[in-house]
């Protein structure tokens, strides 16, 4: 669930969550007994407590549960049709929305994206699920099977932000994949046409004080790292191209402009043709040179972890890979690592040399 509200526990949240850093629970703990319910299964009473909204996805019972209604009081529910026909009867005040709404709740304006759950199992019917997209900015997409197209990049990043934020001195993060047919049977009936690989890289993720402490030899410089959502349709490709991702990581880097970009193509012509657009759209006509790995090795969860340690040889080395095996091209500057995938997910990393 996303809960919206005035009280300052929860704005606090919101803040942390649309501020791209990681919530630290010790910071909620009031009322004090916050922490432990959050790991028990009162939790979502705690939390729905003094709630402004509700917003609920969809009708699974890991994401809702009508007999803990009664803590909503006034609260107002924003939520699919299946969800509002199993709170008849709860006293909760229920909106009915659905894909391409836009509404407003304590503050945040949120927009409505998607219209099914993600495919279960082929002979299984598929349910209404809808995702919120909060102040152009942070996305819920329920069970919509939208982020795992950047789960590498996605983990990179906030793994970024946690070494950052100074509560960690060092961080190992990645992906791993492998082939499973019924899923990519099931990815290919949702259109999905990309080069499918399986494999793993993780990466050593460090504060530059302690890398020097353990005296380890620093490879690249994560200089700017943003994730953020472009609305979609669940496993779709979108409409919008204008980049927030990439501008701001760009300007916490202290850029104007990379010199070279690992993106996420994978042969996937729709998404790869979004993705190709909203560089365009936040690059300019005079694109720096552009390459992805996964017509080489497929696309798995493990290829932005890889794209990352890639952009580190890059930015040491001054080469770009071709991705057709051919001979490297000489570049110079910083680069950025983009991932974009299905249903939205998006992610913008600068990699410098250490």
């Amino acid at each position: 669930m996303l809960v919206a509200s005035r009280d300052p526990r929860f704005v606090r949240l919101a803040r942390f969550l649309l501020g791209g850093r990681e919530l630290d629970v010790e910071e909620l703990a009031a009322p004090e007994r916050l922490p432990d319910a959050i790991l028990t299964a009162t939790a979502d009473i705690v939390i729905l407590d003094g709630a402004d909204a509700v917003l609920i996805t969809h009708e699974h019972p890991d994401h809702m549960a009508p007999d803990r209604f009664a803590a909503l009081g006034r609260s107002e529910v924003y939520t699919t049709r299946g969800v509002a026909e199993k709170l008849e009867g709860t006293g909760a005040h229920v909106h009915v929305v659905g894909d391409g709404d836009r509404f407003e709740v304590a503050g945040f304006d949120v927009a409505v994206v998607g219209e099914l759950h993600a495919v279960v199992h082929p002979e299984w019917p598929r349910l209404g699920n809808v995702g919120f997209l909060v102040d152009d900015h942070t996305f819920h997409p329920g069970d919509a099977f939208n982020v795992p197209g950047v789960a590498g990049e996605l983990a990179v990043a906030r793994a970024a932000a946690a070494v950052a934020s100074g509560r960690v001195d060092a961080v190992l993060a990645g992906g791993v994949d492998e082939l499973d047919p019924l899923v990519v049977e099931m990815l290919e009936a949702l259109g999905d046409e990309g080069v499918r690989g399986e494999g793993a890289t993780f990466l050593v993720l460090e504060s530059e004080t302690a890398a020097h402490a353990r005296g380890a030899t620093v490879l690249g410089r994560l200089a700017g790292a943003v994730w953020r959502s472009l609305p979609a349709r669940p496993w779709g490709v979108g409409r919008r191209i204008a980049s927030r991702a990439i501008v701001e990581a760009l300007a916490r880097a202290g850029r104007d402009a990379p010199g070279w970009v690992y993106a996420s193509a994978s042969g996937d012509a729709p998404r790869d043709a979004w993705e190709s657009s909203v560089l365009s759209a936040a690059l300019g006509s005079a694109r720096p040179p552009a390459v992805s790995l996964g017509g080489l090795v497929g696309h798995h969860a493990g290829l932005g972890a890889l794209h990352v340690a890639a952009a580190a040889w890059t930015a040491r080395a001054g080469l770009l890979p071709d991705g057709a095996g051919g001979k490297p091209a000489r570049v110079s500057g910083c680069g950025l690592v983009h991932g974009l995938g299905r249903g939205g997910g998006q992610v913008a990393l600068i990699v410098e040399a250490a």
